[in-house]
């Protein structure tokens, strides 16, 4: 996990606490599914980059098509 992911998260998640404090269970289920989805995007899973010689290797996690 990228640190930036838990900063960006954390409001999302506090509100979603206190929307559980003051009975807002439809904007609390929000902020967390937010909050999650955030988490998500700032993922960071090991990756295996390939060293076969002669191969092009994207610097995202898409195909190269074409040179």
């Amino acid at each position: 996990m990228v640190k930036d992911g838990y900063l960006f998260s954390a409001p999302f998640f506090l509100a979603g606490v206190l929307g559980l404090y003051f009975g807002w269970t439809a904007a609390a289920l929000s902020a967390f599914g937010l909050g999650g989805f955030i988490l998500l995007f700032f993922r960071n899973p090991e990756r295996e980059i390939p060293q076969d010689p002669g191969l092009v290797v994207s610097p995202a996690d898409g195909k190269v098509v074409g040179i």
